[in-house]
């Protein structure tokens, strides 16, 4: 029999799994990406993806207050049936084919070069690394800025220019301080009007000062 070749997710892909899996069915995305729902369960997991609470609110069948799925439900403090207990010698004899075998390594582990997108759990901005070698990740901004322009000080952070991070180009990078940095995070916080007036505040704090 002809081994299946695996069906390696694009940027395109990711980029669609970032923007829906949220708010919508996953049932729907598989149908739109045209791949089997345990597989898009697999890739939300490796992004860091999860659905909404909204979403979850609305959808699923158990709501806070409701007895319905309680009984089938771990419950922390629960101690599993099979704590403690060893495999039987035909179980094992049964499975063992699917075991790791020390040494050996996963069918999908990526190669030096491979990108992956990945989710900030803090935020929930995706970002795209870069893999330079085994266990051995960095952000892939990050590389093309230092090829192009050299080592980033320490002091520096580099901000992303047209607000899209996975825009991985080195000149939609700017290096910035951290007290910059933490301004404008600042800033962000407040409505865009608001935002407006701070900056105008701040410009004519700069022209008085100016003047003594």
């Amino acid at each position: 029999m002809e081994k299946r070749k695996r069906k390696i997710w694009t940027i395109e892909e990711d980029d669609y799994m970032i923007t829906h899996y949220a708010n919508e069915s996953s049932n729907k995305i598989a149908t739109e990406l045209k791949r089997p729902l345990c597989s898009i369960y697999g890739r939300a997991n490796t992004l860091g993806l999860s659905k909404s609470p909204e979403y979850i609110e609305k959808n699923c069948r158990w709501q806070p207050g409701s007895d319905v799925g309680k009984s089938t439900q771990f419950h922390k403090g629960n101690t599993p049936a099979n704590k403690g207990k060893k495999m039987s010698a035909d179980a094992y004899e049964k499975c063992k084919h699917t075991m790791f075998k020390k040494g050996q390594k996963p069918g999908n582990l990526l190669f030096d070069g491979a990108i992956s997108t990945r989710v900030d759990t803090r935020t929930g901005i995706a970002y795209k690394y870069i893999r330079l070698a085994e266990n051995n990740w960095d952000l892939l901004h990050r590389v093309n800025y230092k090829k192009k322009y050299g080592d980033i000080p320490t002091t520096t952070y580099l901000r992303c220019i047209d607000g899209n991070q996975l825009n991985c180009d080195p000149d939609n990078w700017e290096p910035i301080t951290m007290v910059k940095n933490m301004e404008l995070n600042t800033i962000h916080q407040y409505p865009k009007e608001l935002q407006e007036v701070i900056k105008l505040n701040n410009n004519l704090k700069k022209q008085i000062d100016g003047r003594h």
